[in-house]
């Protein structure tokens, strides 16, 4: 009972921030900014607008976590891109540029909205509570912006697109203030009767995260095993080409191909979509990392082909790349199952999640191929017992 009354009193506040307050401190706000005039930006289509965008704008928390956000002027976004190159905002300055900006691909000028979504706070978190998102109809199907993301979902109509993206996806929507892309209020939507507006309950049943940490646990059993042959070689022991090229393709189909292209593929752009950016955050140091481990993973590669070549001088830079991809993802297996695994379970619905799993057995079957996967632990279990 405590919380349904909490809900009311946000709602009832948010609304009252967003259909008045938040305008008028944004028209404060704006007088004391920097400014230049505005002009239009084109592109060639709504996808390469898509693939611009998030090279152009950045996510940027306003002042006390985005309590006192406030739409920027068109002068001052033009301003922002003269003189730094980008366009940095919290959700709502960025979901304003992007309704201007995708108004020449939209059926109708008047369908594109700059919407302000409340979910339940008790569900999503109150960091993720309020947030605005871009909605126009394009080639008659609905499509939604958010951040600098543009979803490759169509839907059929506003109310589909407004509740089944991957921001809302699940979780309990409570209001929605629609204004259009010059921010005038068009109307507010709230949950039709009878829909869930509580949490929603996950049940027992592995998550994507929990699939990807005890994919982990065999990814650290490798780098132990990678340990244990690089002491041998130090020792100016002998070790096998035949083991060195099994666990340069344990690292390269099961830690690269398959647990890093379901990171990339489908968890990052999950919780980009859901609202955590990419740029400047946790995801863009983890994409980083896969990219420096290709490295070591490549110059390991040429060494061990060096060394079945017969030059046992190639000893130490399998020692050396090996020790390097060691100590990278040694720190990088511990940030996500500490991090950034945790915030994907904070924000990512049991829905979403559900589908994220079948797009992670998707990518077992087409990059790893049928028996692969137990074929690779059967090789892990076998150097295990040789090196440890």
């Amino acid at each position: 009972m405590r919380r349904q009354w909490l809900i009311v009193i946000l709602v009832f506040g948010l609304l009252v921030w967003l259909r008045w307050g938040k305008i008028l401190l944004s028209h404060l706000a704006n007088f004391f900014r920097h400014r230049l005039p505005w002009q239009p930006l084109t592109f060639a289509s709504l996808e390469a607008y898509g693939r611009w965008l998030p090279t152009a704008v950045c996510w940027q928390m306003e002042p006390l976590h985005g309590l006192l956000d406030t739409f920027p002027s068109l002068e001052h976004i033009a301003w922002q891109l003269k003189t730094r190159g980008r366009f940095a905002d919290d959700c709502d300055g960025l979901a304003y540029f992007s309704a201007h900006n995708v108004l020449p691909f939209c059926d109708d000028p008047q369908d594109c909205y700059v919407a302000s979504v409340v979910l339940n706070p008790f569900a999503v978190g109150w960091l993720y509570t309020a947030h605005a998102l871009c909605i126009f109809r394009s080639g008659g199907a609905w499509r939604v912006i958010s951040n600098d993301y543009l979803y490759p979902q169509h839907w059929n109509s506003f109310e589909e697109a407004l509740q089944q993206n991957d921001y809302c996806l699940g979780w309990p929507l409570l209001y929605a203030e629609i204004r259009d892309a010059q921010l005038h209020y068009q109307r507010a939507w709230r949950p039709p009767a009878g829909q869930p507006t509580q949490i929603s309950q996950r049940g027992e049943v592995v998550t994507p995260t929990e699939q990807l940490k005890e994919e982990h646990q065999a990814i650290k059993l490798m780098l132990s095993i990678l340990e244990g042959m690089s002491q041998r070689l130090d020792a100016g022991q002998a070790v096998s080409t035949e083991h060195l090229e099994q666990s340069l393709e344990f690292i390269r189909l099961f830690a690269d191909r398959c647990h890093h292209g379901k990171e990339e593929d489908v968890l990052f752009p999950a919780m980009e979509a859901a609202g955590i950016p990419k740029g400047g955050g946790p995801i863009g140091v983890m994409l980083l990392e896969h990219d420096a481990g290709r490295g070591y993973v490549k110059g390991l590669a040429e060494a061990i082909a060096r060394y079945k070549a017969g030059d046992r001088q190639a000893a130490v830079a399998i020692t050396t790349n090996a020790r390097n991809y060691i100590a990278l993802l040694t720190q990088h297996i511990f940030k996500e199952d500490n991090i950034l695994y945790p915030m994907a379970d904070m924000r990512l619905s049991p829905v979403r999640q559900a589908r994220m799993l079948e797009e992670f057995d998707a990518i077992e079957r087409e990059r790893l191929g049928p028996g692969k996967h137990e074929e690779l632990h059967k090789m892990l279990e076998h150097l295990q017992g040789v090196y440890l």
